[in-house]
């Protein structure tokens, strides 16, 4: 799937290329035992979890992904010597009435 976003200018390529690069920038300036908070929308975030989900994903998984992140949502992912992992994903129990 590399298909340009309705209304865009960007192919999907583009798109996870720019996610991946922005990720890459936030490593750099991270320790090994840092903390970094990133804010953004949606399909950033499911971008990042379906490339660590699924490497060479063609976009289905991060369609899926996309498509049920609530906004507010929270997703923590952790950067080690073995790699990336998805630790969670769209928490939203803060969100919740009554809490």
């Amino acid at each position: 799937m590399d298909q340009r976003f309705r209304g865009a200018g960007e192919s999907f390529r583009a798109f996870v290329t720019r996610v991946g690069t922005a990720l890459s920038e936030v490593l750099a300036m991270t320790g090994p035992r840092d903390t970094a908070v990133v804010v953004t929308s949606g399909g950033p975030i499911a971008a990042i979890a379906a490339t660590i989900l699924m490497p060479n994903a063609d976009g289905e998984l991060w369609r899926r992904l996309n498509g049920v992140i609530v906004h507010g949502s929270s997703s923590t992912f952790s950067i080690g010597p073995r790699g990336a992992a998805l630790v969670s994903f769209n928490e939203h129990a803060h969100l919740q009435t009554g809490r």
